[in-house]
């Protein structure tokens, strides 16, 4: 809070200094060339003069010198501060507007960042920050500068109202052309912002795929690809900076002639040639708060679309969280009627489906790929809300349940393992306020995690290292189920969370998830049908759709259902 304001004063307190600076040179000026004009408009100056004897003209001379000097450091000494203040505000807006971006996706809609890109959401919040922080700053400084042109204009009035109408003419001309300059920086800096975030989002998906590059040997094609990437984004970089640098120079060469309006005005119309001088010596000291209103401009151009982007993200709607509390499941969970149709697909991924999963029962999804069981698990977890229709839990509408409550209840393992924690102890007890080294070492062993653990030097507290990729697909996904039977909510979403187990492991798995059969409820969701052979209720999905449900001897009885056909199927595989 303190620190800008602190900036602003000391950008403030360093213009006093010059325009004090500035102001004594006009009686040296005055004293060098004997001009009485100046005097006349500096009559306080005037009369300060005065009191120096004429035979005293090295003091005086000697005192203004050192009078401007002693100025100048002080201005050196306040610009230091002001610049270690700058560097100040600059990290601490870097640090907030990271945490708020972060807190922001954190709190986003979950269909956003599923369809958000990583690398453009990462270029967002690494790089253009800094961008905003050093944008911020640059305000500043333009204020600061716009303070001592004020302060110049009133100087440069007094000691010539005419020739300073001329210059500010001159000056409005100048301003025209700076802001039809810095409109191409914008345009070319949007353009550059956009082929960043593409570049970001090519390094990360190469890296997070580098195994499939690898084994396609389609490293030198990937390599062409970035650099391509690369070398447009270079060219859209230097395209802003010579948009960018071509402002100064353009502003100097506009300068030179005002000045040669100024002097030529100032001969026809009879101005003392101390009064010129000391116009022309305030005019140039103003020139460098112009060029920084220029760069301010200039950097303005450059962070709109950096600052378009931070404000989109942090204004993108949260998940939308109903206001009742939750305390648990009294009797089931209704799907009536539900559709829904991801962003971007014209095809609904579920189509009016209504079924019911009991408490305390295991309740099975099956079908094809693509037949939307993962999106009903979504729709679960409240990823998710039903395009159409309701699902609701013990008759309430789940979009007023208090998304926090319904999801402390709900413990979740899927075929993709994203493993959170920097130790496997830590992945296992993800998401549980209060646990012991005992409850995890027991959901270990439920999942059979303890059976490649025992071998890890470290054990449980093995680090896991880039979200447990040193691990393969098989012993992260039993971490993952871990995981989920140590959070012991009382609803248990397993999504094709075996399917990389083999015939044995996934049979000890099944035994630890049958023992809480009764007191939990369970929902599978498998293609293959031995993993849910057990099951009090099985719903057959096709194409979004139901098709079929019932218990699984009741859809088997019936040659002609697709549950029957699929079990008979796999089994017939398997017998080859």
């Amino acid at each position: 809070m303190w620190a800008f304001p602190t900036l602003v004063m000391l950008g403030v307190a360093s213009a006093a200094v010059e325009g004090i600076g500035v102001a004594i040179l006009v009686p040296l000026i005055s004293y060098l060339f004997r001009s009485p004009d100046v005097a006349v408009v500096f009559p306080l100056l005037g009369r300060a003069t005065d009191i120096w004897p004429a035979a005293n003209q090295t003091t005086v001379l000697l005192s203004l010198l050192f009078g401007v000097l002693f100025l100048f450091a002080s201005k050196a000494a306040i610009q230091y501060l002001y610049s270690f203040v700058a560097l100040i505000i600059s990290k601490k807006i870097v640090l907030d507007l990271r945490a708020s971006l972060f807190d922001s996706l954190l709190r986003a809609d979950f269909q956003f960042v599923s369809s958000s890109s990583s690398g453009r959401m990462f270029n967002i919040v690494q790089g253009e920050t800094w961008l905003a922080g050093e944008f911020v700053v640059a305000v500043a400084k333009g204020l600061v500068s716009l303070f001592s042109i004020t302060a110049f204009c009133v100087i440069l009035f007094l000691l010539s109202p005419r020739l300073t109408v001329v210059s500010l003419a001159g000056l409005t001309l100048i301003g025209v052309v700076t802001i039809i300059l810095t409109r191409r920086v914008r345009r070319r800096a949007a353009v550059a912002k956009e082929t960043s975030a593409e570049l970001s989002s090519r390094l990360i998906e190469s890296l997070e795929a580098l195994k499939v590059i690898k084994l396609f040997s389609r490293e030198k094609r990937e390599f062409r690809r970035f650099a391509n990437i690369a070398a447009r984004d270079r060219a859209a970089s230097v395209d802003v900076e010579k948009a960018a640098a071509i402002i100064a120079p353009i502003t100097e060469v506009l300068f030179a002639p005002l000045l040669l309006v100024i002097v030529a005005y100032s001969w026809s119309m009879g101005i003392p040639a101390g009064t010129l001088v000391a116009f022309l010596v305030l005019l140039y000291r103003l020139q460098p708060h112009v060029r920084m209103l220029n760069h301010v401009r200039v950097e303005l151009s450059r962070a709109l679309p950096t600052l378009d982007h931070i404000r989109d993200v942090l204004q993108k709607p949260e998940e939308s969280s109903g206001s009742r509390a939750f305390s648990g499941l009294a009797r089931s969970i209704r799907f009536e009627n539900v559709s829904f149709t991801y962003v971007g697909s014209d095809t609904a991924a579920i189509c009016d489906a209504s079924f019911e999963i009991v408490k305390n029962r295991l309740t099975a999804f099956v079908g094809s790929s693509g037949s939307g069981k993962s999106t009903v698990a979504a729709l679960l977890c409240r990823f998710f809300d039903p395009t159409r229709g309701t699902m609701s839990v013990d008759e309430v509408d789940v979009r007023s349940i208090r998304l926090t409550d319904w999801r402390e209840r709900i413990a979740f393992a899927g075929q993709d393992a994203e493993l959170l924690g920097d130790t496997i102890l830590d992945v296992i007890s993800y998401g549980a306020e209060d646990w012991d080294r005992d409850s995890v070492q027991d959901a270990a062993r439920a999942a059979q995690v303890h059976e490649f653990v025992a071998l890890l030097p470290d054990g449980l507290d093995t680090p896991v290292r880039r979200r447990g990729h040193r691990f393969s697909v098989g012993q992260r996904q039993r971490i993952a189920i871990a995981r989920a039977l140590r959070k012991k909510s009382e609803i248990l979403i397993l999504d094709e969370a075996t399917s990389a187990l083999d015939a044995a492991l996934q049979t000890a798995i099944e035994t630890s998830i049958n023992e809480l059969r009764g007191k939990r409820t369970i929902v599978i969701i498998a293609h293959r049908l031995s993993t849910i052979q057990s099951a009090d209720h099985v719903i057959v999905l096709h194409q979004g759709r139901v098709i079929e449900q019932g218990s699984p001897r009741e859809l088997l009885s019936d040659k002609d259902s697709s549950f029957y056909h699929m079990w008979k199927l796999e089994h017939a595989g398997a017998s080859r």
